[in-house]
């Protein structure tokens, strides 16, 4: 019961919203800027599962009574509540060796946790980093489309 009701807490924070796949400029610019470059923005990022398979930092965040687990990559931070459903299951399954994809959205807390990633959905994925270009940012060179045996661009594509 408690899954359901944070699984409709989170998609109401979501507010249907889509989250945006950086393209390589915006990739550089948000590691540049440790994120405050897209402050308010629903990010979908596509990272390697080291830093999410190490023990958690816990951090309670302002006005918050229940602590958080915090994530460091590439000086991002990132921020899961621990009852998270999608990050429980990632949690529970740990595997190694794929990608993980995280959906959430950039946002600033006061204090020494500064701007970090809220953690809406978090999964691991099997497509091979080499498949995903430099710093696994969307691909913009042409590729087969699965099925058709046709050319589609993919620049552009969610």
């Amino acid at each position: 019961m408690k899954t359901a009701v944070l699984g409709l807490i989170l998609l109401s924070l979501v507010g249907g919203e889509s989250y945006k796949r950086l393209s390589q400029v915006e990739g550089t610019r948000f590691y540049r800027t440790r994120g405050r470059a897209f402050l308010g923005r629903h990010l979908h990022l596509l990272l390697p599962p080291a830093p999410f398979l190490a023990p958690p930092k816990l951090v309670c965040p302002p006005r918050r009574r229940a602590p958080y687990h915090l994530y460091t990559y590439r000086g991002i931070k990132f921020l899961v509540h621990p009852q998270n459903p999608y990050y429980q299951q990632f949690r529970r399954k740990k595997k190694k060796g794929k990608i993980v994809c995280v959906k959430g959205r950039v946002a600033d807390f006061a204090g020494e946790i500064g701007t970090v990633v809220l953690i809406h959905r978090i999964r691991g994925i099997t497509r091979k980093p080499s498949s995903l270009g430099k710093n696994w940012l969307p691909e913009t060179t042409p590729r087969p489309c699965p099925g058709s045996g046709g050319w589609m661009q993919a620049a552009g594509r969610p």
